[in-house]
């Protein structure tokens, strides 16, 4: 059950980032602003379908994502699993407003001609970001502080392994030549996620041949 949980959760990381490429992977340059703007530029020249069908993916992934959370159950330690319970809520909650928050890109793309339309949907979009990102970055955080303190069955060392660490590789990701930097900054978010499963899956491969 472990196991399958984990790798229900890398699959969920790699459905949401084939996501993030079909809405806005490009090969050309482009810079970021901080804004939705260029990923507005990238969108209005895909087709409806394409953009639809990055935007479809998101609620999917977030679906087999808080199924992927379950493993936090069986990682902590018995007298501790009233923590994974916490760190579940948290992070399905995120997940279900991040899949929503994924699902509203394409109407960046759809209302691109519109500039006042384009700005109301990324005042919009913004909003729902800050909803799905804070319950995720608590439970991200308090999950590596517990690797650390050593109340999981993880070694402390894989800490290293997390999201709330690798998350910090993004400012290394940003600074790519393209078409780089649209593939690993663009879907760094799910890349993280799936680092952490594929490392778990390791992880769990050696201590059972062990």
């Amino acid at each position: 059950m472990f196991t399958a949980t984990v790798v229900i959760g890398l699959c969920a990381a790699l459905l949401l980032f084939s996501g993030d490429m079909l809405l806005y992977f490009t090969p050309d340059s482009y810079e970021m602003d901080g804004t939705f703007a260029p990923y507005i530029g990238i969108m209005s020249q895909f087709s409806e379908r394409r953009i639809i069908a990055g935007g479809i993916l998101g609620p999917i992934a977030a679906f087999l994502y808080c199924i992927g959370c379950m493993h936090f159950y069986f990682v902590f330690r018995l007298e501790y699993r009233f923590i994974a319970f916490v760190l579940g809520i948290l992070f399905v909650f995120g997940c279900i407003i991040g899949g929503a928050y994924h699902s509203h890109f394409p109407y960046l793309g759809l209302v691109c001609e519109n500039d006042s339309a384009a700005k109301k949907v990324s005042a919009y979009i913004q909003t729902v970001q800050k909803f799905f990102l804070f319950p995720l970055m608590v439970s991200e955080l308090l999950f590596t502080i517990c690797i650390v303190c050593g109340i999981t069955y993880y070694p402390r060392w894989f800490a290293l392994c997390t999201p709330c660490v690798t998350y910090f590789l993004g400012y290394i990701m940003v600074k790519l030549p393209q078409p780089f930097r649209a593939v690993l900054f663009g879907g760094w978010y799910n890349l993280m996620f799936a680092i952490y499963y594929a490392a778990v899956l390791i992880w769990l491969a050696h201590r059972t041949g062990a």
